[in-house]
């Protein structure tokens, strides 16, 4: 198998790829419920979550804790 470097590149870009290539692609189901979400779905959840943040007040670089249930939305 061949490695590639995977750089400084943040988990938004890998999501944002992702969704570019395969936007109805199943992403993820949730064992707890069996709720899925697609790719494209995925990125319109995290832009959500940053448009929150940025209002918010925070920059880039900034830090972010979370304390949530392991569900999709969290």
């Amino acid at each position: 198998m061949q490695e590639r470097e995977v750089g400084a590149q943040c988990l938004r870009d890998w999501i944002d790829r992702a969704a570019q290539r395969h936007p109805d692609k199943l992403c993820m189901v949730s064992a707890e419920n069996g709720r899925a979400i697609t790719h494209g779905e995925l990125r319109a959840l995290t832009g959500r979550i940053a448009s929150y943040l940025r209002g918010r007040g925070l920059v880039p670089n900034d830090r972010v804790a979370l304390l949530a249930d392991n569900s999709i939305e969290h």
